[in-house]
């Protein structure tokens, strides 16, 4: 009586199960990009490959101007830009909103900061934003979804770390 009443159940547990694996791959894990060949557009309107862009500590920030997160976030990485540009980071943001709103970001930050577009965050596997890439010499060392404490130089330093 006892195993046929878990029988009963079963398929339930290994739908529910299914969902929370497919949530958990789709919208909390970063997933792998080759950014040494990702095509951005920049301001100008040229296409070229991200990696034409990349210096040795770069984290690529996805993010998107309608995201509450993501306006937090670039807020806190303005305060902290001249301590991550002293350490030889170099933040280059990347989203798929038009040119028009990608502009009161470029505006607010500091002059090297690079903003590009990609065609389309769901076509380069991001559906959480904002999602950060740490990478060293175009290697992924880091990477988090969600916002990331930019306050935390040391922690940010780390991330670089292979």
């Amino acid at each position: 009586m006892k195993g046929s009443h878990l029988k009963k159940y079963l398929p339930y547990v290994v739908i529910i199960a299914g969902l929370l694996a497919f949530y958990h791959f789709r919208y909390r894990s970063a997933p792998a990009i080759n950014f040494a060949e990702l095509m951005v557009t920049q301001q100008d309107g040229n296409t070229i490959p991200l990696g034409s862009m990349m210096k040795e500590k770069c984290v690529i920030h996805f993010y998107a101007s309608w995201c509450g997160p993501c306006i937090r976030e670039m807020n806190e990485l303005r305060t902290e830009w001249s301590t991550l540009r002293d350490e030889g980071i170099q933040i280059i943001f990347l989203t798929d909103d038009p040119e028009n709103r990608i502009q009161p970001f470029r505006k607010q930050m500091p002059d090297d900061a690079l903003f590009l577009q990609i065609p389309s965050l769901q076509d380069a596997g991001i559906y959480t934003i904002p999602t950060s890439y740490f990478l060293l010499n175009q290697k992924i060392t880091s990477q988090q979804v969600d916002p990331v404490d930019w306050k935390n130089h040391e922690e940010i330093i780390n991330r670089f770390k292979q």
